[in-house]
């Protein structure tokens, strides 16, 4: 049990001590902790300390965070206005007290009221609450506590930080910023006296007001300086003639799309952020996206984005979400492109080439099929809706062709390509892969700028000359100055074959001007690549050099498609444009690791069969030494003017001529020959050999003449094409006058509605069998 009688006691027989006691508790409770709980502003900046961009605090005002050290001009300025013996009194200036009551005494009334510059910040700390005789012992008291918890150079931080500057202006920086536009350290002595004299008298900055006794203030402060020899004369004279601010500057919002993110993402980080940011590249992108808006902006295309990354060390280095957004056109500017999840278009094509060479599933120039092809129902094409029959494997990839892009991850495995694009680094394959089939590498995946071009940014780090012993160069990008790159991990394929893509990369056609780079001494070798949406939604351009890895996005942000908005047309000219205010760098040096030499099929790519006489030396991935055989290269067996094919069965061995032949299948060879004249298909057989006579076209018959079926409304109709085969489960093609016009499978009627005039029908299988007829529309 307390015995209060016992402390009572105490009390009464101590009550110095117990005074005393009571006295210092409550001088160590009186100081606020922390001191101030004020919201900060959220400032960044770039990679000089340059100002990027800045957001107000949650209660409205301008209120930079805390400066680290303060700038000698302003530090000076402000001691010799403020607070002369700062350095010498421990918070509270007796000479200044008694100064101040003689001459309030003197004129009956407040005209001086002795604070210290520690006594301004305990009065800031509470909230500047009005000034009375109790306040003001109140201020000494917590003042006298400052001077006890914080060194002399840090209260004058804490009030440089604090001090009110006009309007919802609170703080030295935010001062500098706004009313000169430029960071406390290069303010001249005339701005930092200006400073000094304002949080006295901070409702005196004000546009038609006061402004020739705020100046008068400033000059005799400079006077007060010159006098005690802080400046020269002639600094003097200068400064003096240095006119007030015409009005306060808007903050910076540079990196206003990435100040948005961060906040996004790192609700609860510090307020001032430095990043990797260069300032100058990012005015310069900003005015690229402009320039390139004002074309776009007649075709209904309101938004741009642009990301550059630092290769070798991942730092971003220019980050427009979107157009600027104290611009005045666009629409839609507050959303960060880089940031959403867009369809990729034909970006992920370079990942599949790479996987499946790494494996020795292909090698660069084997021949891939480029012809009509059904997919479970899909059917992919060509930008151009035509094929080449047979393509090799970096053609397809340099010229984005759908067709064998979607045959080759037929054989390589959707499912296994899915789990391949995690180990690169994609972060966005968040459907079950079902939900993605053969579209994955068409543009059926969805990702960002920021990861898209993060993995280019990794594949181009890889093969650098400074990483030829380092597995871990694939990372995410980062743009905090200081920060460590994260989610590091190995390239799932080897170093080699990643050179090989990239210099496949090299090939793909520029557009306009830069289409013939190479003969150019300062022509730069970017290796780079394009995408398109379905519905021409999204165009992209990312391209790499050893040096840096430059991504654009061209589109509109509701997702709106319109026409043209291709990776071509719309974003490979902005991307080249960004690469011209780049230095130029040296090209990436091949990069062997994991690589072989051997002889190649010149004509077909493959490792050389029996059959192949013309081979050369290339470079192929070590699994490439396995891999499938030259199929193409035939033995055929020839009578003596090499016309015909012939058999023993109609002419003796020692008459038949052996040589070996180029081979295509017959659909491949089709379409093949219309583009590559010099593909020579081989001789016929000779008459008496017996062929498989299986496919015949019913309707319409040879050289028949037909009137198409009329409506109600008087409009012609489509006729209907019939064929059969005696293969079961075939599927036909179908070309009017040499262009594919439909494919049919076990039911094979095609609905048409062919032109007035005559025509060419032609209907062939993939193993080779064809049967064409001509016949006549006749008008009504």
């Amino acid at each position: 049990m307390i015995d209060f009688r016992k402390i009572k006691d105490r009390i009464v027989r101590y009550p110095v001590f117990w005074f005393l006691s009571f006295s210092l508790l409550v001088f160590y409770f009186i100081l606020p902790r922390p001191l101030f709980k004020d919201d900060y502003s959220t400032v960044l900046l770039d990679k000089n300390d340059q100002l990027l961009s800045a957001q107000l605090a949650k209660d409205g005002q301008w209120r930079f965070p805390p400066v680290k050290k303060l700038p000698y001009k302003y530090k000076t300025a402000l001691l010799n206005f403020e607070d002369h013996h700062f350095y010498y009194h421990p918070g509270i200036d007796p000479m200044a007290v008694v100064r101040a009551t003689i001459q309030n005494i003197q004129e009956g009334s407040v005209v001086s009221g002795a604070s210290t510059i520690t006594m301004q910040v305990a009065r800031l700390s509470y909230g500047n609450q009005k000034r009375t005789i109790l306040q003001k012992i109140k201020e000494m008291f917590i003042a006298l506590r400052i001077e006890c918890s914080y060194s002399k150079d840090e209260i004058l931080i804490l009030f440089a930080s604090h001090a009110p500057y006009g309007g919802n202006i609170v703080g030295l920086d935010t001062a500098a910023w706004r009313y000169f536009n430029r960071s406390a350290d290069n303010l001249s002595w005339a701005e930092s006296a200006l400073l000094a004299v304002l949080p006295n008298s901070p409702s005196l900055l004000h546009l038609g007001k006061n402004r020739s006794f705020l100046k008068d203030k400033r000059d005799r402060l400079l006077q007060n300086l010159y006098k005690n020899r802080y400046i020269n004369e002639e600094t003097l004279n200068l400064s003096i003639i240095e006119p007030l601010p015409q009005k306060p500057h808007e903050i910076a919002q540079e990196g206003y799309h990435l100040m948005m993110t961060h906040n996004k993402h790192h609700q609860n980080s510090k307020s001032l952020i430095s990043t990797t940011i260069d300032l100058n590249l990012q005015r310069k992108i900003g005015d690229v996206l402009i320039r390139h808006y004002n074309k776009w902006e007649g075709n209904g295309i309101h938004n741009m984005a642009a990301l550059i990354i630092d290769v070798p060390t991942g730092k971003v280095l220019a980050y427009e979400g979107n157009l600027p957004i104290n611009f005045n056109g666009g629409s839609a500017k507050h959303v960060d492109i880089i940031q959403a999840r867009r369809s990729t278009g034909s970006l992920l094509k370079p990942f599949l080439y790479a996987s499946m060479l790494d494996d020795g599933m292909i090698l660069p120039d084997s021949l891939i099929a480029d012809i009509p092809t059904f997919m479970g129902g899909y059917r992919p094409e060509n930008y151009n809706q035509d094929y080449m029959g047979a393509v090799k494997a970096s053609v397809a990839l340099a010229s984005s062709l759908n067709v064998p892009t979607a045959r080759m991850l037929r054989d390589y495995g959707i499912d296994r390509f899915y789990n391949q694009l995690k180990r690169f680094g994609m972060t966005t394959l968040d459907r079950p892969v079902d939900s993605y089939g053969i579209t994955l590498i068409l543009g059926g995946a969805e990702s960002t700028l920021w990861n898209l071009t993060s993995l280019y940014a990794s594949l181009g780090r890889s093969v650098l000359r400074e990483n030829r012993d380092t597995e871990y160069t694939f990372f995410s990008p980062h743009y905090i100055k200081g920060e460590q790159s994260t989610n590091v991990h190995k390239a799932p394929v080897s170093k080699g074959v990643i050179s090989l893509t990239l210099d496949t990369l090299l090939s793909v056609n520029r557009p306009n001007e830069e289409g013939a780079w190479q003969e150019f001494s300062s022509g730069r070798a970017v290796s780079w690549k394009t995408g398109t949406s379905y519905g021409y939604r999204d165009a992209w351009a990312i391209g790499i050099t050893p040096q840096y890895a430059v991504g654009v996005w061209v589109g509109n942000a509701n997702g709106e498609g319109r026409p043209k908005l291709t990776g071509s047309l719309a974003a490979a000219p902005l991307l080249f444009d960004i690469f011209s205010y780049l230095p130029v760098t040296n090209s990436f040096e091949p990069n062997h690791t994991g690589l072989v030499q051997s002889e190649v099929c010149v004509q077909s790519g493959y490792l050389p069969g029996p059959y192949c006489d013309d081979t050369i030396m290339r470079w192929i991935p070590e699994k490439g030494l396995s891999s499938q055989v030259c199929p193409f290269h035939k033995e055929l067996h020839l009578d003596s003017n090499e016309e015909y094919q012939v058999t023993t069965e109609i002419m003796d061995v020692d008459d038949i001529v052996t040589k070996h032949w180029f081979v295509l299948p017959p659909t491949m060879a089709w379409y093949y020959q219309k583009r590559n004249f010099d593909y020579i298909p081989p001789p016929p057989f000779k008459e008496g050999i017996s062929q498989n006579q299986s496919l015949s076209i019913l309707s319409p018959s040879t050289n028949s003449q037909i009137y198409l079926p009329i409506d109600f409304n008087g409009q012609s109709q489509s006729m209907i094409m019939e064929a059969h085969t005696a293969i079961p489960h075939s599927t036909l093609y179908w070309h009017l006058d040499d262009q594919l016009i439909g494919i049919t499978t076990d039911s094979h009627k095609l609905e048409y509605k062919p032109n007035t005039g005559q025509h060419k029908l032609t209907v062939l299988d993939k193993w080779g069998n064809e049967n064409s007829i001509r016949f006549e529309v006749l008008s009504k």
